[in-house]
């Protein structure tokens, strides 16, 4: 099993919350506090999607998890201050990475075993 199908998924939640961190100190050369908000919500985004589990036949697991998070993180976004055309810029890119995490197979090493319990 390759280190890519093993991890696919996390990597993509990372990857997404670096995007994130690089949107938010570019589009207006500082991290608000806002902006904080949001960057908090993509790295719990990324350690939930790395450590959820990964059972056969509930492949819906890290997916739910990262969209819960992109709608826990427009939340509060939207009830701090409002939205600003920065924070639209993250909000864009976790949602991105969560269709990333949909997307993007990854197997855990049970599952690939055709003796795995369950089978």
């Amino acid at each position: 099993m390759s280190f890519v199908s093993k991890y696919g998924r996390t990597l993509v939640a990372v990857a997404t919350f670096l995007t994130a961190w690089a949107t938010a100190a570019w589009t207006d050369g500082h991290i608000g506090a806002d902006e904080w908000q949001l960057l908090v919500a993509a790295g719990a985004n990324a350690l939930i999607v790395y450590v959820a589990p990964h059972y056969p036949g509930a492949h819906w697991i890290k997916p739910a998890a990262s969209a819960i998070l992109t709608a826990a993180a427009f939340l509060v976004a939207n009830l701090s201050n409002g939205i600003s055309t920065y924070e639209w810029a993250q909000l864009v890119v976790l949602v991105l990475g969560t269709l990333g995490v949909v997307i993007t197979p990854s197997r855990s090493a049970p599952e690939l075993s055709p003796t795995a319990p369950g089978r």
